[in-house]
Order: C-alpha cells, then sequence, then structure tokens
C-alpha cells in the first residue's frame, strides 16, 4: 500500500513540475509559432534583419545570430515571410534536376542573411534557414554560417 502511494506521489510530482517549466523552453511543437515568445523572436529578427538592411557597404553581423531560433518549428513559410520579407535565397532561385527522375523531390529552402558585407567584398555570415519538406510548413529553422 506505501509502495503505491509513494508511486502516485512521484508520478504527480513529476507532472506538477512539467507543468512548472521556464516559458520557451519546453520542446517545439508543431503550433508553437502562436505562443507569445515564437512571436517576440520573430519580432525581434524582424528588427535585426532592418538593421542588416540599413547598414550598407560596410561590414556588420547582426547579434541576433546568436539568438535560439529551433523553436519556430512548425511555422508556415507564409507566416515565416510575412514577418521577415523575402528570403534573400531559396530553392525558387535556381532549378534542380536529379540524376534519378524518380527520385523524390528536394525539400524546399529558403534562407535569410544577417550578415552584411561591404561592396566587392567575398564571405558569408549567419543565415536563417527553413527548411520544408512540403513547401508550406518549416521542419526546421535553424542557422547556417555561410562563408
Amino acid at each position: 500500500m506505501l509502495h503505491r502511494l509513494i508511486c502516485r506521489f512521484g508520478f504527480y510530482f513529476a507532472l506538477l513540475l512539467q507543468g512548472c517549466s521556464m516559458p520557451g523552453t519546453s520542446a517545439p511543437t508543431s503550433n508553437s509559432y502562436g505562443s507569445t515568445s515564437s512571436r517576440d523572436l520573430l519580432s525581434q529578427l524582424a528588427s535585426c534583419l532592418a538593421e542588416v538592411r540599413a547598414t550598407s557597404n560596410q561590414s556588420f553581423t547582426s547579434s541576433c545570430a546568436a539568438l535560439h531560433v529551433s523553436r519556430l518549428r512548425g511555422i508556415t513559410l507564409a507566416q515565416l515571410k510575412t514577418s521577415l520579407g523575402a528570403p534573400g535565397i531559396s530553392s525558387d532561385d535556381y532549378i534542380h534536376v536529379p540524376a534519378d527522375p524518380k527520385a523524390p523531390r528536394e525539400p524546399y529552402e529558403c534562407r535569410w542573411a544577417f550578415y552584411n558585407l561591404p561592396e566587392g567584398y567575398i564571405g558569408g555570415g549567419p543565415e536563417l534557414q527553413c527548411v520544408s519538406p512540403d513547401r508550406a510548413t518549416c521542419k526546421k529553422v535553424r542557422w547556417v554560417e555561410t562563408q
């Protein structure tokens, strides 16, 4: 009897701890875009992009590249493009012809550059990447460092 009581207490205690987790630290879900922290993150990213675009002909890297963007997983491409504007590069910019016509289609990818280089410079920096197998929802949102 006592053993059952202790097991139940442990189970309910674990549920209580899970419910008290800090906002923004839970595992991403398919509807995480609707959370306040995700909207705040999108707003912050949009602000940083505006800052990048305002710095012309000088080397600049946004501090937003240090943000954890994986919680945007599940956001739609439309929502991302509405918040950040048109991506700098996407799968729409090139044509991929697979060697095997029966090969599965490559996932759709788009990126926003969070850096600026002076005119004539060659290099790269942090880019926000969305990968979408269905061309509708971002299954991966991450930083990619280009060179």
